[in-house]
């Protein structure tokens, strides 16, 4: 077992069972390396590929570990981050200055890291981490990273650093523009170095944490699909079932059926195998399907999930299905009027934030939080339209999203009025668009929940 067995390549397609037999192997080679750049330029790799297995917090505490050998200066009191965060803050926008981001990114000379600076190689991959936790921590990296490249020029972390602090400014409400600025950037300079295994998870981060809040979430499946088959024929049997699963996932968001979403995966990548859910992500998946959320009891089940399991949050961010569902379940749950009116509030006004970047995805649910919000005030004639403006804005036809949005709208009305001319009209309304998804089971939830509308 000499170290030609675990070559660079050789340790980026580890699978999880190698890499906790062979750890401790390729830890002790990195150590006994001579070559300063060699060693730094190994254990970023490791340090890449162990975002796949360990969790951040594992991550973190082996950063400290090898930070050691490379003396790079990083605050010690984290928790305790501001000053040093609002500092790197401000040498960000004095960097910037009056040009675009993507002018200073791009126009930036060539650097080579000195050996000094060589620990920016082993922070730079916490960039591919799917969740976040200490975000003080993760700021600051990617801001130490995005101000050297500017005051000194590009280096191989870069784009990293790029798609660290993206993901940092989606994640946490930031601006959506700059961050999609930072995130393209980052993928020029990534796709320069024909690095394929780098390359797909920079694109299969940006489809799913950045452009969903600022796009159509089509393009989102073209760019999974591009970071597909950069690595199809090769060793990297990891990075492909994550595509496939968040390819899943967000079929599912976004209102398709899981058994479609299935077919799909097979159709577009050859085999619907994928980086294992735990189950109770499975449970959420299936009482999203429309023929359960529409019996009213899944939607109790679906929050109950949601509140239990963090592995749903990409990036930390609750998606803006979910997010729906929490604002719904709300006014189902809590006696408390005034505490809903200003829940309903600020999740419209994180709407209507999204849907100032992308009005193509979000205008519609901007119209489905404030008919919520007007429902809760007692509007209900102002309710009742922007609920049907929020049908109409939704463009697919063949969506399970139309349906959500027709049975909250009868649902309502049922709550409120019981059977009545208006109540039969919705529910022969949403029956139709029942039958236009083409979902049986579905059909007879509906049928089933409202029969006392129709006998």
């Amino acid at each position: 077992m000499g170290q030609n067995k675990y070559t660079q390549l050789a340790i980026r397609h580890l699978t999880s069972e190698q890499y906790q037999k062979s750890f401790d192997e390729i830890f002790d080679i990195a150590l006994n390396m001579a070559d300063t750049q060699e060693q730094a330029n190994y254990l970023s790799d490791l340090m890449a590929v162990s975002t796949q297995y360990i969790d951040i917090h594992q991550w973190y505490n082996l950063l400290e570990e090898v930070l050691q050998f490379f003396e790079y200066p990083m605050p010690k009191d984290i928790g305790h981050l501001h000053r040093d965060l609002s500092l790197q803050h401000l040498r960000l926008l004095e960097n910037v200055g009056e040009n675009s981001i993507t002018e200073t990114i791009m126009n930036l000379e060539h650097y080579q890291l000195e050996e000094q600076e060589l620990g920016l190689k082993l922070m730079a991959p916490i960039a591919l981490y799917a969740r976040i936790e200490n975000w003080e921590k993760f700021k600051w990296i990617a801001l130490e990273i995005v101000n050297h490249a500017i005051e000194n020029g590009k280096s191989e972390v870069t784009p990293l650093g790029c798609l660290a602090l993206s993901k940092y400014m989606i994640a946490r409400y930031e601006s959506v523009p700059e961050a999609v600025e930072y995130a393209e950037a980052g993928l020029s300079l990534v796709s320069a170095t024909q690095d394929n295994w780098l390359l797909s998870r920079f694109k299969c981060d940006l489809a799913t944490y950045i452009i969903p809040w600022a796009t159509m979430t089509s393009k989102s499946f073209d760019m999974l699909e591009e970071a597909f088959e950069l690595i199809r024929n090769s060793e990297d049997e990891y990075q492909r079932n994550v595509i496939k699963l968040r390819y899943l996932q967000y079929q599912v968001f976004c209102g398709y059926s899981l058994e479609n979403a299935k077919k799909l995966l097979v159709e577009k990548f050859g085999n619907d195998e994928m980086k294992t859910m735990p189950d109770i992500v499975w449970s959420l998946m299936h009482l999203m399907q429309l023929s359960n959320i529409t019996r009213e009891e899944s939607k109790e089940k679906v929050i109950m999930i949601l509140d239990s399991e963090p592995s749903l949050y990409e990036g930390n961010l609750l998606h803006p299905m979910l997010l729906l569902l929490k604002a719904v379940h709300l006014t189902a749950t809590s006696e408390d009027r005034q505490n809903n009116l200003d829940a309903l509030r600020r999740i419209l006004d994180r709407f209507k934030y999204w849907a100032g970047y992308s009005s193509e995805v979000f205008q519609g649910w901007v119209y489905f939080m404030e008919a919520e919000w007007r429902w809760e005030n007692e509007e209900y004639e102002t309710s009742n339209q922007l609920y049907s403006s929020a049908f109409e804005t939704i463009a697919i036809q063949q969506s399970a999203m139309k349906c959500l949005i027709k049975l909250r709208q009868l649902s309502q009305w049922a709550k409120k009025e019981g059977k009545s001319e208006r109540t039969n009209s919705l529910y022969q309304k949403t029956l139709q668009q029942y039958e236009i998804f083409d979902d049986a089971e579905a059909i007879a939830s509906l049928k089933h929940r409202f029969k006392n509308i129709t006998e």
